[in-house]
């Protein structure tokens, strides 16, 4: 019974911590998005699409 309780703690612990994860990348996209609609500069279309890659493996689990 203890171990199941622990592993349901550890659980939630780890979803819990990959919807911070999904959330920081997500208002990360948001502002590179923003920063590109505000500015011309190349730089940061290249962090965008560095950011859409490291997002991509979240949205597709």
């Amino acid at each position: 019974m203890l171990v199941a309780s622990v592993s349901n703690k550890i659980s939630t612990l780890t979803i819990i911590s990959l919807v911070i994860v999904n959330t920081d990348l997500t208002n990360m996209i948001r502002e590179a998005r923003l920063n590109i609609r505000l500015t011309d500069n190349d730089h940061y279309f290249g962090f965008y699409n560095v950011l859409l890659e490291l997002a991509s493996p979240l949205k597709r689990s």
